[in-house]
């Protein structure tokens, strides 16, 4: 939506386009922190399953 805007020569338009940008931020915004809060606890448990197996001895 940002490309829109940039290209969009009508300031009335422009305007209109970040009227819908502002209205769809409140949608979006708790998908984006709850898909980082998963990927923040993913890449935890991959660092300690590393950690974990890299202790192990080796057969």
């Amino acid at each position: 939506m940002w490309s829109l805007y940039h290209n969009e020569k009508d300031n009335y338009k422009k305007v209109l386009i970040l009227e819908k940008i502002a209205e769809l931020q409140t949608y979006i915004s708790p998908y984006y922190d709850g898909s980082r809060y998963v990927m923040e606890k993913s890449i935890t448990a991959n660092q300690n399953e590393t950690e974990k197996n890299s202790t192990m001895p080796a057969l």
